[in-house]
Parts: C-alpha cells; sequence; structure tokens
C-alpha cells in the first residue's frame, strides 16, 4: 500500500492500520459554535468589583491556561494581583 507521499508501506508494518493520508485527506466541514455573547446597553457597564468576580464569571477551573496581554508580563503587579486572587 502507498502512503501519502507515495512510499511503499509494507503489509506487516501496516498490520490492519489506517495510514495517515495527510491534512487535508478527509476534507470534511467542521461545525463550530461561537460563544453566547450578551450585548452591553449604552448606560451599562461591563466593569465588575473584583478579580476575584471576573474570575468567577469567566468559568475558571484548575488546569485552564491565563494569557496576559504583553504589556501586562514581565512582573507586571497586574498579574500578581489575579494570581493571589
Amino acid at each position: 500500500m502507498k502512503n501519502s507521499i507515495g512510499r511503499e508501506i509494507p503489509e506487516e508494518i501496516i498490520n490492519g492500520r489506517a495510514l495517515y493520508g495527510g491534512e487535508f485527506a478527509l476534507n470534511e466541514e467542521v461545525a463550530k459554535a461561537a460563544p453566547k455573547v450578551k450585548p452591553v446597553k449604552p448606560n451599562e457597564s461591563k466593569l465588575l468589583n473584583s478579580i476575584e468576580e471576573a474570575i468567577i464569571k469567566t468559568g475558571l477551573k484548575d488546569g485552564m491556561t491565563i494569557s496576559f496581554h504583553h504589556h501586562f508580563r514581565e512582573g507586571d503587579y497586574v498579574l500578581n494581583m489575579v494570581v493571589d486572587a
């Protein structure tokens, strides 16, 4: 059997396995769901009372990654405030 780049692969190596056909071999459409967003009216505010409240509202759980804008890196106190919360 030949693989996606045309090399012959011996049957004893394949041993019933499917060969990788390349990144576009399946060519299936995938439905992605956008997150639900709630519009904020001009007279309302998105600001919360604390960083802790913001963390709770995001649904952050153990093992998840927190990312910061590059201006908040390299020892900026905002990172420490979030970690302390």
